[in-house]
């Protein structure tokens, strides 16, 4: 409001001008429209009060109403640039995407030079999916104001689309060093053990857990003790989370998922009754209740959550254990399509090796020799790439678990 308007203004409507924005500072935006009725209906109004009524209504997607207070605007300012930006906000809101960059890029040009249009510049350009030219404004939106932890998550979400692991980890320490936030920290965690330094993301969950009581930092150091295939100490941590939030699905899931690797399938179907009803669609929590009932020989239960779950998501877990069921019922040419089906879903070279043995023992089993030995070769030259894996075990136990004589001697790919 300029210095004449503010002059003509009475003390009154001054004070509940201020009161307006801090309900629209506290996106309260239907309490704010009341006050600026009471303002409008008492005095001839100036142009900051019809931009007010706008952004309220623009914020409550109710862009007719928002045009129509721009009108107004435009009548006392054609190019007023607020006017023009709030323009190209409600385009945005109509998901016309060129027209709305049309507007704010005017609007910049016309003086308005506030951070929150480079933000929604950004937003229309990772709509197009124009990343790099998304990430300029967001750098020249930190510019103009440096601790908007807003303007931070975008760009950390723009490079997990760009898979820019570097430049991640950069953002999220700085983000934190404005302030300790939970996106950053789960984020930076994950980051660093995609990364295989879970050392720090061990080190980073580990000092914030101090401080913070979030059921992110409970998953992701589970997670880290999964990678390490230390159940106990993942499971110590789940327990702990659960306490605090008992009602979180995630941590449910990884008890699961860790009961699974314990070969605990009485725990799965015990933490499963903790699980309400409306979350049962989930394909992850049928998944492991399906394995769980495979092992307890309950066939008819075990195929209904399985094939439910693979319904819900194809998964390399589901298409694997409902090969081996209808592996039994003779359902051969089924059961090896859901094998090759559960290679296409893995990139996990442990769970390649797993699988490509599986089907060798199928092959060996049917006495096709040729098929048997060409997976077995697939699955050494997995192995051979794992460090951790002793070859010569590997092709002994190959050779043990054979079921026909489909593979004569060790001889047959020992050498391969």
């Amino acid at each position: 409001m300029s210095w004449l308007e503010n002059l003509f203004i009475s003390e009154e409507n001054k004070l509940k001008i201020a009161e307006i924005k801090l309900y629209i500072q506290n996106e309260n935006y239907d309490r704010a429209l009341l006050i600026l009725d009471t303002i409008i209906g008492s005095r001839t109004v100036f142009i900051d009060l019809y931009l007010l009524e706008a952004y309220c209504h623009i914020k409550k997607e109710n862009y007719e109403l928002a045009t129509k207070k721009l009108y107004k605007v435009f009548d006392i300012d054609k190019n007023s640039s607020e006017g023009i930006y709030y323009k190209g906000l409600i385009y945005k809101g109509l998901n016309d995407y060129d027209n709305s960059l049309d507007n704010l890029r005017k609007a910049i040009n016309l003086g308005y030079d506030k951070y929150n249009i480079y933000n929604d510049l950004a937003d229309l350009y990772i709509q197009k999916k124009e990343y790099d030219k998304a990430f300029i404004q967001l750098k020249i939106s930190l510019t103009k104001e440096n601790n908007n932890l807003n303007t931070y998550k975008k760009i950390v979400n723009i490079l997990i689309e760009q898979n820019n692991i570097e430049m991640i980890i950069d953002f999220c320490n700085k983000a934190l060093d404005v302030k300790s936030d939970i996106f950053f920290i789960d984020i930076l965690s994950q980051t660093y053990l995609k990364n295989n330094d879970d050392v720090k993301a061990l080190e980073l969950l580990q000092n914030y857990i101090k401080v913070f009581s979030y059921p992110e930092i409970y998953t992701n150091l589970a997670k880290i003790y999964i990678k390490n295939q230390k159940y106990d100490l993942a499971l110590e941590n789940i327990e702990k989370g659960l306490v605090l939030f008992s009602d979180n699905l995630d941590l449910k899931i990884q008890k699961m998922e860790v009961c699974y690797y314990k070969k605990d399938y009485l725990g799965i179907i015990k933490t499963s009754k903790k699980v309400l009803i409306q979350e049962l669609d989930n394909y992850k929590i049928l998944l492991y209740l399906g394995i769980s009932f495979f092992y307890t020989k309950e066939k008819e239960k075990a195929i209904l959550y399985l094939e439910e779950s693979y319904k819900l998501k194809k998964d390399s877990l589901n298409c694997c254990y409902l090969s081996l069921i209808f592996f039994d019922d003779k359902k051969i040419e089924i059961s090896f399509n859901l094998l090759f089906e559960a290679l296409e879903l893995t990139e996990n070279q442990s769970q390649k090796l797993e699988i490509y043995q599986k089907i060798y023992f199928n092959y060996d089993k049917i006495a096709n020799k040729e098929k048997a030995l060409e997976f077995a070769k697939k699955a050494l030259e997995i192995a051979k790439d794992n460090e951790k894996t002793d070859i010569q075990k590997f092709i002994a136990n190959l050779h043990k678990e054979r079921n026909s004589s489909a593979i004569e001697n060790e001889n047959d790919f020992k050498n391969y």
